[in-house]
């Protein structure tokens, strides 16, 4: 069969292949973009100055208000001296140089001429001004008037001089950890500057300035708005001069006697709480305080460190125990040089051979199977749940323990003093608490306690601020009736038998002297005391027909043949020279 013939396809039949659409011109493609670009720039400017015009004149506006602060003078800090006042800490004017990156034009160039003023390194300068993210670089402080001068002569852009308070010492270090110091930001730290930094600081003044292109201030701009800086209160301390640089040396004598590392003495008003010197060894200079290496020289131990007082907390277990009529001022007690509590020995550090004790025989030979079997009574005969809870009610609510004491001091340490109901060991530990072991206070509560069982039994809130801006601060009650009149003069008559038969030399006729001894065995890191190692404590009082003084001192683990005897040996020691240098001076008033 013949193959079919193929006709031949038309013209609409015919397949085609695609077709592109017509394409544009260049010149037509670049019309198009810069249209759609002048548009979006239109826009944007139509936004920025018209919708936006008075937002962005306000922030240009901002851009050129430059504050110049105008810094206070921090409050001058004074004590007695006699009659009559000393300044402790003064300000001198001197200069802070200020460098503002953004606005140094010639980093090289000024680095260089003020580097050639200020002696310091050019290098380090060029390097500071290329932080162009920082508008504030200190570089250079307690500049004085005639460098001030010379940087100001030489106009460099960016730079700016401040006047500037620093604190000056006229009487040295004295009372060094009791002051403070006052960091470059001029803010107060430790001890009194820190405690009272927002009274002593005052506020700055502030001048607004409308400025130049270059940050010349328009003085006669109308923007300018001044606040005149409110300077800091001036402060005067209830610190006696005298007193204090008696404490500081007699501190440091008894010290050295003994090769102790660290000790402290406290002088103390106890009929109104006033502080008369608080000294503390190892110390610092506070003009040098950024030459100082261990910052724990900064504290206040008096304040900042609790202790375990030692048997200088017998007289406040006396006054418990006669002012709750748990005891008279006639007990005795059978000493067998020991007593059990729980099944736990404890001992005196030497066995008298005395059987039969009183009171002063509790004090004066230090007894602390006395203590005990004076919180046995406090609980019916046995140290048991009424006794913990009585002699608990007397430390923290009468003597104000686990408190702070609220002296105007930094960081205060409010103490520990353990729950008579909860944990385990209670007994045994309310024991060692009647002789001042197991319980952890500082020695400005110990001050203040002891001060209201010598005074009458009136609690005097521990104070330094005698007056604040020349208007005096009257003395704070916390609590009286501490104890009674009648039982404070029995405890005050006990310290004064006490003191005549062991302290003879704090001793001179036509004063009333009285005192008693503590050591306190050490805690090592694992909880349990040193065998070896002790610190020694004494609290004595000085005066003519009523206690004027009362002394407290701590001797941190002196080196003796028995350290035993700390106390004894160390710390009334110290405490006999202070007192005696008190009566020298003429600021203990003899009896009638």
């Amino acid at each position: 069969m013949p193959p079919k013939r193929q006709l031949p396809l038309t013209r609409a039949s015919r397949p085609t292949s695609p077709q592109k659409a017509p394409s544009m011109p260049g010149a037509m493609l670049f019309y198009v973009a810069v249209l759609v670009v002048g548009a979006a720039v239109i826009a944007r400017l139509f936004y920025l100055q018209v919708v936006r015009y008075d937002h962005f004149r306000a922030e240009a506006k901002a851009e050129q208000l430059k504050k110049f602060e105008l810094p206070p003078t921090r409050g001058v800090i004074s004590a007695h001296d006699g009659d009559n006042t000393l300044p402790l800490v003064l300000n001198e004017r001197l200069y802070t140089v200020i460098a503002d990156p953004v606005e140094v034009k010639n980093d090289h160039k000024t680095a260089v001429e003020l580097s050639a003023i200020l002696k310091i390194d050019s290098r380090d300068l060029e390097k500071r001004f290329a932080k162009t993210e920082s508008r504030y670089e200190v570089v250079g402080t307690k500049v004085n008037e005639d460098l001030k001068n010379q940087i100001e002569k030489q106009k460099l852009l960016g730079i700016y001089v401040r006047e500037k308070s620093y604190r000056t010492y006229p009487q040295g270090q004295l009372g060094a950890q009791t002051l403070g110091f006052v960091n470059d930001d001029n803010q107060g730290q430790y001890g009194l500057e820190g405690f009272m930094n927002d009274e002593l600081s005052g506020k700055p003044g502030l001048l607004k300035a409308i400025t130049d292109r270059d940050g010349v201030p328009l003085a006669a701009s109308q923007g300018n708005v001044m606040t005149a800086p409110q300077n800091g209160k001036s402060v005067t301390l209830t610190i006696d001069l005298t007193l204090q640089r008696i404490a500081e040396e007699k501190l440091k004598i008894g010290l050295d006697r003994v090769t102790s590392p660290a000790g402290s003495v406290l002088i103390i008003d106890p009929n109104s709480g006033a502080v008369k010197a608080m000294a503390s060894y190892p110390t610092y200079d506070p003009a040098q305080y950024g030459k100082v290496k261990d910052a724990r020289l900064f504290s206040n131990p008096i304040v900042t460190d609790q202790l375990e007082p030692g048997s200088i907390m017998k007289p406040l277990l006396i006054g418990a125990a006669l002012d709750s009529k748990s005891i008279d001022r006639n007990y005795s007690f059978i000493d067998q040089g020991y007593v059990k509590v729980d099944g736990i020995t404890i001992k005196n550090a030497e066995n008298w051979g005395i059987p039969n004790e009183n009171l002063q025989g509790i004090l004066q030979r230090s007894l602390n199977t006395g203590a005990v079997s004076i919180l046995k009574q406090m609980g019916g005969g046995e140290v048991n749940e009424q006794a913990r809870t009585k002699w608990h009610d007397y430390l923290t609510n009468h003597y104000q323990f686990g408190k702070e004491t609220g002296i105007e001091q930094s960081a205060e340490s409010a103490g520990s003093v353990a729950s008579p109901g909860k944990g385990s060991g209670l007994n045994v530990q309310y024991a060692n608490m009647s002789f001042g072991q197991g319980i952890g206070v500082t020695l400005m509560q110990m001050a203040a306690a002891e001060s209201s069982l010598i005074n009458g039994g009136t609690y005097w809130q521990p104070h330094l601020v005698d007056k604040l801006d020349g208007k005096v601060v009257a003395p704070k009650m916390v609590r009286a009736n501490v104890v009674s009149p009648e039982v404070s003069q029995v405890v005050r008559n006990l310290m004064i038998q006490v003191a005549g038969t062991n302290y003879r030399s704090s001793l001179r006729k036509g004063y009333n002297v009285g005192g008693k001894t503590g050591t306190a065995e050490i805690t090592g890191p694992d909880g349990n005391y040193y065998k070896d190692r002790f610190n020694g404590t004494f609290v004595g009082f000085v005066g003519g027909n009523q206690p004027q003084y009362l002394v407290i001192v701590e001797v941190k683990e002196p080196k003796l043949a028995s350290s035993a005897t700390a106390g004894l040996t160390a710390a009334a020691p110290v405490f006999g020279d202070v007192s005696q240098a008190l009566m020298d001076s003429g600021a203990v008033l003899p009896s009638n």
